[in-house]
């Protein structure tokens, strides 16, 4: 083989490494993540800033939107969940974000300093608004977590970035969903960086109309599909891998709320409805705590 053929060969390969490589980057898909102050995915939007979905959690994490179509594994706080057992890795343990309760035994032992650690397997001090478990083991206050973060993206992440744009102070509106607006001061800049990007997202408006009507003696000691039947009826949304089965709710179109919840994956089978408020309902229609006996509306199942 002479010279010439050797390198119009080797021109011909770096061709089609090169259009091989443009094929690759052309069908890449960037996908920009945006956390709440627990570090909990709440939306995820595409390069043009299109939101692709939107989550919500109860207040230990259970999911209730489920719009991702499993394109996301990382739920609440960040940790991976398992749809199949319906558990989240924290690293030293499983948690059940169903009942608020870590699988096994804290393998830190009981702190005289903390009461609450006399419960081996309670999350977050039994207050996950305040405070998150970031390993299994100790529990630490959410304001600790959100002052680090923006040390780190004010001290450390903005100065290696140069100027930044303004802060727009229309973006808590644009997005739908309440964020802390220093919080959004902090991450705008590391959004260039892939780590977050919050100006410019576009919300999802909730639809249009009334809510319906849901009455809980309709629900009551009623099996898991007679309850689907009546939540689709009704124009719910059903969100979750399995609405019937306890992974998952009924959601109202209106305002975004979970109405129905049919819990039969526990030892006590249940149903619960809430009003268009979020709510828990007695049989009577009253509302009540959340963990009241009374808002755990029996449910027909073996």
């Amino acid at each position: 083989m002479s010279a010439m053929q050797r390198i119009i060969g080797l021109l011909m390969l770096l061709c089609c490494a090169s259009f091989t490589m443009r094929q690759a980057l052309a069908a890449e898909e960037i996908v920009y993540y945006h956390v709440n102050a627990l570090g909990s995915p709440v939306a995820a939007t595409d390069q043009s800033g299109q939101v692709m979905w939107r989550e919500a959690y109860s207040p230990f994490g259970e999911r209730i939107k489920y719009e991702d179509n499993g394109q996301n594994k990382l739920w609440f706080t960040g940790k991976p969940h398992d749809e199949t057992t319906g558990l989240t890795y924290f690293g030293a343990r499983w948690y059940d974000p169903v009942v608020g309760r870590f699988m096994a035994v804290d393998p830190v032992s009981f702190r005289e300093n903390s009461i609450y650690s006399f419960n081996r397997y309670a999350y977050a001090n039994n207050n996950p608004y305040k405070y998150v478990d970031p390993d299994g083991e100790v529990s630490i206050a959410v304001g600790a977590v959100v002052v680090v973060g923006l040390w780190v993206v004010s001290d450390i992440v903005l100065p290696s970035l140069g100027p930044q744009p303004a802060f727009d102070s229309g973006v808590v509106e644009r997005a739908g969903f309440p964020i802390d607006a220093g919080i959004i001061k902090g991450t705008i800049g590391a959004a260039r960086l892939g780590i977050s990007l919050t100006r410019g997202l576009r919300g999802v408006p909730k639809g249009a109309g009334s809510s319906p009507h849901i009455n809980p003696r309709d629900v009551a000691n009623k099996t898991p599909g007679q309850i689907d039947a009546l939540a689709k009826e009704k124009g719910l949304i059903p969100k979750g891998p399995n609405p019937q089965a306890g992974k998952g709710a009924y959601v109202d179109p209106a305002t975004g709320n979970q109405r129905v919840l049919c819990h039969t994956n526990c030892a006590d089978p249940h149903a619960h409805v809430n009003n268009p408020q979020g709510q828990r309902l007695d049989v009577n229609g009253n509302a009540v705590p959340p963990e009241s006996p009374a808002a755990h509306l029996p449910v027909d199942y073996p």
